[in-house]
């Protein structure tokens, strides 16, 4: 998707990517929360730790949130390759983490 010049779909699906591997995280406790919000929120209070998800991977999840939001909602915005980039990363390092984590 980025290469062909669509970074904000590059971005959304960075985003659901890890979206959907922190519900599957959660899923495997208690029934997941209903919003983008509450999915954090749970993130936060029950699987940020030094053996489960860092801070960085949190605030991985807030990043992409908000790039996402801000690229389907602001047709104006444009991320940038950077943005993009990044985000890429940071979506594949939280999804081997969770993998990691539901694995063992």
């Amino acid at each position: 998707m980025q290469r062909l010049g669509h970074r904000d779909d590059a971005v959304s699906r960075a985003y659901y990517a890890i979206h959907h591997a922190a519900r599957a995280l959660i899923v495997e406790e208690r029934e997941p929360p209903q919003t983008h919000r509450g999915l954090v929120h749970v993130l936060h209070e029950e699987f940020h730790g030094p053996d489960l998800l860092s801070i960085e991977h949190l605030e991985a999840l807030t990043e992409a949130q908000r790039l996402r939001e801000v690229s389907d909602y602001d047709p104006s915005f444009e991320p940038t390759e950077e943005d993009v980039e990044a985000t890429v990363v940071a979506a594949e390092s939280f999804v081997d983490k969770v993998a990691r984590l539901l694995a063992d």
